[in-house]
């Protein structure tokens, strides 16, 4: 991992075109908070997340499964990855991800950075200018 880069929470988007499209933990969340007060749609949602959560956590944990002796501690990791606590706002530092127990180093080839160089960053077509400069 560069040292520049980051990551992101893994957490499965679940919703319709009505509604808009949420994290699944947060359909859980919502949906054990009203309990039978809760709309059908929205326990359906929570099933959906429900599945969705555990499809994740299985894949997580198989990507995972050779990086880590400590087997509670993927599970807490895996956990702090899909669990809902962290929003897709919320970057992931190297510095972040070994604090987490990720097995992650910067130290990147040389070669790796010469290859991005192959690669041109994308722009916005929209440029703001400042008032009184060009």
């Amino acid at each position: 991992m560069d040292k520049d880069a980051s990551l992101g929470p893994i957490d499965p988007q679940v919703g319709d075109f009505l509604r808009g499209v949420f994290p699944a933990p947060s359909w859980l969340h919502v949906a054990r908070k009203k309990g039978i007060e809760a709309e059908d749609s929205t326990l359906v949602m929570s099933d959906i997340s429900e599945k969705a959560l555990n499809f994740t956590r299985t894949l997580v944990n198989e990507l995972l499964d050779d990086k880590f002796t400590d087997k509670e501690k993927q599970k807490q990791v895996v956990e702090k990855l899909i669990g809902g606590e962290m929003v897709h706002a919320q970057l992931i530092t190297a510095k972040d991800a070994q604090a987490l127990g990720l097995p992650v180093s910067t130290e990147l080839p040389p070669e790796i950075h010469e290859f991005m160089k192959c690669f041109r960053a994308v722009r916005s077509n929209v440029e703001y200018v400042m008032q009184g400069q060009v």
